[in-house]
């Protein structure tokens, strides 16, 4: 209680103390529950899949059509359909509002707050290793 009161920055006009927030244990651990849900994770540089027709000039009564690989910027908002904030912004509702849980793969707060007294949400862009080669290969900043 009085740790928290002394950290909070709104009652010293944006000073307080800074608070450790590892486990104490041999590996420092982070005593927070991450909501790291691979699957669902929001990069700046996304995978998506656009359905394309296979031949434009044959008849595609059957519905042929292939998916193509595209990637999608965080910053793009025209062309694709897909809006990058909104999708951070639902992931973020994810991990603070879905059911308590203490799987970090789960997307949601801590079901054991004892163990996990903070809850880690995702705040900026996550970075997986396909982000990482687009952003290289774009010159990317982000």
């Amino acid at each position: 209680g009085q740790t928290m009161e002394m950290a909070d920055l709104k009652k010293y006009g944006g000073k307080g103390y800074l608070i450790a927030v590892d486990r104490h244990d041999m590996y420092a651990s982070f005593c927070g529950k991450a909501n790291w849900a691979q699957d669902q994770l929001v990069t700046c540089h996304s995978r998506y899949y656009q359905a394309q027709q296979r031949d434009a000039g044959a008849d595609n009564e059957n519905g042929n059509t292939d998916a193509q690989l595209s990637y999608v910027h965080c910053t793009d908002t025209t062309g694709t359909g897909i809006s990058k904030l909104s999708a951070l912004q639902s992931y973020v509702t994810a991990s603070t509002n879905s059911d308590p849980t203490d799987d970090a793969n789960e997307l949601g707060p801590p079901y054991d707050e004892s163990y996990y007294p903070f809850n880690q949400i995702q705040g900026f862009w996550q970075v997986d290793a396909a982000s990482v080669q687009i952003g290289i290969m774009h010159a990317s900043n982000l």
